[in-house]
């Protein structure tokens, strides 16, 4: 169901391996993406740093420089990701300066501190396993079930009005919550480790 790092990271060694590197991609992008733009980046340049730092990653890894057993794989991406996001922000000034658009959300924001990249990255990491533990149980739950779950939790709705729009009883609303948080659970916890 879930694609490991080994299995992710093995099949990266491979440059011809379109699939492993659409999933790493799949998996990593967006969150690089939503650290840049929390961090002030526009979209363009969000993408951009994201390019840059899979890139340097693959190659980083091709070229045997991460090591497992000195730290997790989302720490040395985040490492990564953070001086690609420095790097478009320092050409800002440069661009800007050179008649560039200063229009930008953030065009001067300085470089960013370890401490607000590393708690950035932290939220955004988790928005992102928790979007990929709905995914896997929205595979695994009936629909109704998910409706009734993503309008109790997700959007907020109090559980008669959800027992109502879904035509269920309340009671039904609440089990439907149950299975779906127990899902979650067991997919997140092969997440966290496998991630």
């Amino acid at each position: 169901m879930l694609t490991t790092n080994t299995s992710l990271l093995e099949g990266l060694l491979d440059q011809g391996n379109d699939v492993l590197w659409s999933l790493f991609c799949r998996r990593y992008r967006p969150v690089i993406i939503a650290v840049g733009r929390r961090l002030g980046l526009s979209e363009p340049e969000a993408e951009d740093a994201s390019q840059e730092a899979l890139l340097a990653f693959a190659n980083s890894y091709r070229d045997g420089r991460y090591q497992a057993d000195k730290g997790r794989l989302r720490s040395w991406l985040l490492g990564i990701a953070g001086n690609k996001i420095r790097d478009v922000q320092r050409r800002r000034p440069r661009e800007i300066a050179a008649g560039g658009d200063d229009s930008l959300p953030g065009a001067i924001a300085g470089a960013v501190d370890e401490h607000t990249l590393s708690d950035v990255w932290d939220v955004e990491w988790r928005r992102a396993v928790v979007k990929e533990c709905l995914a896997h149980v929205r595979k695994k739950v009936d629909p109704a079930t998910m409706r009734a779950f993503e309008l109790l939790v997700l959007e907020e709705w109090e559980a008669d009005r959800v027992a109502e729009t879904l035509n269920i009883n309340r009671n039904s609303v609440y089990q439907a919550k149950s299975r779906v948080l127990a899902h979650m659970r067991q997919i997140h916890k092969e997440l966290e480790s496998d991630w």
